[in-house]
C-alpha cells in the first residue's frame, strides 16, 4: 500500500525558499514554452535542438501516516517529446523526517531538448518500499511552439 502521496507539481522558472518559514515563491510559473528561431522556425533542426532554458520542476508530496517515523521513496522525473520518445530520466530521493508529513522536491534544469512542437509530457513517478517498479503519480503536459 502506498504511503506517500504526489500532491501537486508545475514547471516556473525559478523558486525561492523562505528560510525562516520554509514557505516557497514560485516565480514565473510555465504553462507553455516558445522557442525563438532564426527564420521563424523554418531554420528549426530536423532532429531537435538543446535549448539554453532555465527552470525547475516543482512539486509537494505528503505521507498518509506513520508521521513520527522517518521514511524515503525513490522518484522519477521522465520527460517525454510529443512522439512520446524518452529524452529525458531524473532519478532523485525522497525523504521524510520524523513529525513531517508534506515536502517539497525541486529538479533544476539548465536546459531542454526541443525536438519539435507539440505538447511535451513530465511523468512524475514513485518506487516505495519493497516494490522494484516505479508508479505513475502524475503527467504534466506542456506545449512548446516554436516561432
Amino acid at each position: 500500500m502506498e504511503k506517500i502521496n504526489f500532491d501537486w507539481g508545475l514547471l516556473c522558472n525559478s523558486s525561492v525558499i523562505d528560510k525562516d518559514t520554509n514557505n516557497i515563491s514560485l516565480n514565473s510559473v510555465i504553462e507553455e514554452i516558445t522557442v525563438k528561431s532564426k527564420k521563424g522556425g523554418a531554420e528549426f533542426p530536423k532532429k531537435g535542438a538543446v535549448i539554453d532554458f532555465s527552470f525547475e520542476f516543482v512539486c509537494t508530496w505528503s505521507r498518509r501516516k506513520n508521521f513520527n517515523l522517518e521514511e524515503s521513496a525513490d522518484a522519477r522525473l521522465e520527460i517525454l517529446d510529443p512522439t512520446e520518445k524518452k529524452i529525458n530520466t531524473i532519478d532523485y530521493k525522497l525523504r521524510f523526517n520524523p513529525k513531517i508529513k508534506r515536502i517539497r522536491s525541486r529538479v533544476n534544469f539548465n536546459n531542454l531538448l526541443v525536438t519539435g512542437v507539440g505538447d511535451f509530457t513530465f511523468i512524475s513517478s514513485i518506487k516505495e518500499g519493497k516494490s522494484r517498479q516505479f508508479k505513475e503519480v502524475s503527467r504534466l503536459v506542456i506545449p512548446i511552439k516554436i516561432e
